[in-house]
């Protein structure tokens, strides 16, 4: 019997330390907006009510409101060492998240070494972001890197896609490089149809001052 009793605890010591590692794993795993609408409710919860459908102008009712469309609330916040999330709320009552999961490299040696160093710190990044009520974009395998004593790079735009669109619907621009002026871009645009009205969508990331930044803004 005791036998028993010592094996049945050890089991739900084992189980329970599980538990937040299985929780922790479903977090990383963006997928869709329900799961991305979710985490944004945890993150930002004086929004929930708006994320709910509640408190705020439904996309139906929002088409009158102005024709002129821009972001009124855009806040991002870190939801752990490797993930942020940014909630965006434009003037007409649409809200867009976007979420960018990070995975960091060890110092890798540059394939082409310039003149003040010849490592960086590599960067590859699941981006996720949507709109309720309209689609979802997700691109993976962006790459990035940080330079210690130079301005930083946008090594690749990733693998990117939105379910039902096809690849011509969604056009990409890319300013790889940073400047003292500028940050290091990758721009995705394409036609975004919230509820039954038509509008333009961007998602933008960007890399400055050793920082990346994820948004999704609509017009």
């Amino acid at each position: 019997m005791k036998k028993f009793l010592s094996f049945l605890l050890a089991f739900v010591f084992v189980f329970s330390m599980l538990l937040p590692l299985q929780a922790s794993a479903a977090e990383n795993d963006i997928m869709n907006q329900e799961q991305l609408t979710e985490l944004a409710k945890e993150v930002f919860p004086e929004y929930a009510e708006k994320l709910n459908g509640r408190g705020s102008a439904r996309h139906s009712e929002a088409q009158a409101i102005t024709s002129k469309i821009y972001p009124v609330i855009q806040e991002t916040r870190t939801v752990d060492n490797n993930t942020t999330i940014t909630y965006t709320e434009h003037n007409n009552g649409i809200i867009t998240l976007a979420a960018a999961r990070f995975v960091t490299d060890v110092d890798i040696e540059d394939e082409e070494p310039r003149e003040d160093h010849d490592s960086y710190l590599g960067y590859t990044v699941k981006l996720v972001a949507s709109v309720l009520e309209g689609p979802t974009f997700t691109s993976t395998n962006v790459k990035y890197r940080i330079y210690p004593s130079s301005y930083d790079i946008i090594a690749s735009a990733g693998n990117y896609g939105i379910p039902g669109y096809s690849s011509s619907q969604i056009s990409v621009s890319m300013y790889s490089h940073e400047t003292a002026t500028r940050a290091a871009s990758v721009t995705y645009s394409f036609p975004c149809i919230v509820g039954s009205s038509n509008y333009s969508g961007e998602v933008f990331f960007s890399v400055q001052n050793d920082t990346a930044q994820l948004t999704f803004n609509i017009w």
